[in-house]
């Protein structure tokens, strides 16, 4: 059986996923020093034909959930016009991210 899958885990193959892509600049917050609660675990920017648009990533094991400031932050982050993604594989950034 192999190792458990864990946030932390998923978050490093998302994050190294994301360096091959050119158009991704980005970070995780957390190793970046935040602390505001609920901030998305990545965050940056992705060009699409030319225009930026912000990316706010939330990473979750398939059992994981959000917390009530986790989902308040995500839908603010939204509803200004990011695009969100709670990522509980690294094919679920691909297909939103249309990599």
């Amino acid at each position: 059986m192999g190792t458990p899958l864990t946030e932390s885990s998923l978050k490093r193959a998302i994050m190294k996923r994301l360096a091959r892509e050119p158009r991704w600049y980005g970070f995780s917050v957390h190793a970046a020093g935040a602390s505001l609660n609920g901030l998305p675990d990545i965050v940056g920017c992705m060009s699409y034909s030319g225009w930026g648009r912000f990316i706010a990533i939330e990473v979750k094991t398939p059992k994981g959930r959000l917390s009530k400031i986790q989902g308040f932050r995500l839908a603010r982050f939204r509803e200004v016009g990011a695009l969100v993604v709670v990522a509980r594989s690294v094919r679920d950034v691909e297909e939103a991210l249309g990599l």
